[in-house]
């Protein structure tokens, strides 16, 4: 997989990225700080994870990236 060129495609997968970022950094220092996360912790990453695999898999891309050899 490549990173995007699009500008829809490219900015959704930098808001996955740095939505996952977040995520993992928020977990981390929860868990430094000896608290538990809430039950349903996992549904805070599914909103980064769509975002970034819109960007990414060809599939489900709003804007069709151009093929190797149109570039």
């Amino acid at each position: 997989m490549k990173l995007p060129s699009r500008w829809l495609n490219k900015t959704l997968f930098y808001c996955g990225l740095t939505g996952l970022s977040f995520q993992l950094i928020a977990s981390v220092v929860i868990l430094l700080q000896g608290q538990s996360r809430e039950l349903h912790w996992w549904f805070h990453w599914a909103a980064p994870l769509v975002c970034l695999l819109w960007g990414l898999v060809p599939a489900l891309q709003l804007q069709q990236e151009p093929a190797e050899r149109d570039k």
